[in-house]
């Protein structure tokens, strides 16, 4: 019979590369166990990763148009809310102004013009709200106030019509000053800038508009009717109460055509909301499976691994014991 002798030297090199093969193993579980995932994916998958990378890109493109979704839900519904103020406000404007409009009394008018410039400063509000710091209604000027307070954007109007002398004249400058487009309001008081946001891509080949700007003639108009409104206090340029009335009359027309252009604009923003929510859902299932499919292949048994992780420590303390059995034999142990 042959034997094979192990020198004390070599034997403690082979209980030390057990040692460290098992300490590698145990944190390897350790780890996949506490992950949920095989930390060696190439020689998992037998080197074949396109499978996987196909997946994760498919998952990041997904997750890219879900926050674009996402930005573009949150800007649409606050600009709808910004929209329902405004669209209060000249409604309320409206019916202020409605219950006034045949009266020939001058106090009574200019009553009524100082309830309207409420109604303005309420539309100027929102129109400058910000969503998630950014300006909903300037264009790409997003760090940019869009409209004035009621007061300055009153004077400025004023300033424009000075030397007018009959009310037809004024008329005619307060409608160059807001329909314009190199009018008082574009160039004076608008300070966003006239280029809306770029589209957001959503999907694929799905891409939405979110921009908006005080610029929108339903917005422009909107604000026309609330102005001459409050202008009736000031009735350039001869303060009489027929001119008030022409004022009153401008103001009726333009509040009740403004609330039901605004409208309009809101049930397009609507339909764009809807389009989003339906989006996110499908991109939300979508990302479910995806996701599902991923960890098919990436994912560890976790009942498998805990019980080769606790063999492994158990191999791990035997061989403990073993190498500390070693250490503490003797020569005279043998020579007894």
């Amino acid at each position: 019979m042959s034997f094979t002798s192990i020198g004390d030297l070599a034997q403690s090199l082979q209980l030390r590369q057990f040692n460290t093969a098992l300490k590698t193993q145990t944190k390897t579980l350790a780890s996949e166990l506490a992950t949920g995932q095989h930390q060696n994916l190439t020689k998992h998958l037998g080197g074949n990763l396109r499978i996987l990378a196909g997946l994760e890109s498919t998952i990041d493109t997904l997750g890219s148009y879900t926050r674009n979704a996402d930005q573009a839900g949150r800007i649409l519904e606050d600009t709808q809310t910004a929209l329902n103020a405004v669209q209060s406000a000249v409604s309320d404007a409206s019916s202020e102004l409605l219950s006034t409009k045949n009266a020939a009394n001058a106090s009574l008018l200019d009553t009524t013009a100082e309830a309207v410039k409420i109604r303005l400063d309420t539309a100027l509000a929102a129109l400058n709200t910000r969503s998630a710091g950014q300006s909903l209604f300037s264009g790409i000027a997003i760090d940019a106030k869009a409209v004035p307070s009621g007061e300055d954007l009153l004077d400025l109007v004023r300033a424009d019509m000075v030397g007018v002398t009959t009310v037809g004249d004024a008329v005619a400058a307060l409608n160059t000053f807001f329909d314009d487009p190199a009018g008082g309001f574009a160039t004076l008081a608008y300070g966003g800038d006239a280029q809306i946001r770029g589209d957001m891509q959503i999907s694929d080949d799905q891409f939405i508009e979110v921009g908006q700007t005080a610029l929108d003639p339903v917005i422009t108009n909107a604000l026309k009717g609330l102005v001459a409104g409050a202008l009736i206090a000031d009735a350039i340029p001869d303060g009489t109460v027929e001119t008030k009335t022409v004022y009153m009359d401008l103001a009726v027309q333009t509040t009740l055509n403004g609330a039901a252009d605004l409208s309009t604009l809101r049930g397009r923003i609507g339909l764009q909301e809807g389009l989003v929510s339906d989006l996110k859902t499908r991109h939300s299932a979508e990302l479910t499976t995806l996701e599902i499919s991923r960890n098919e292949l990436v994912s560890v048994d976790a009942y498998e691994t805990a019980t080769r992780l606790e063999n492994t420590q158990i191999q791990l303390e035997t061989l403990y014991a073993v190498t500390a059995r070693l250490s503490s034999l003797k020569l005279a142990d043998f020579l007894r």
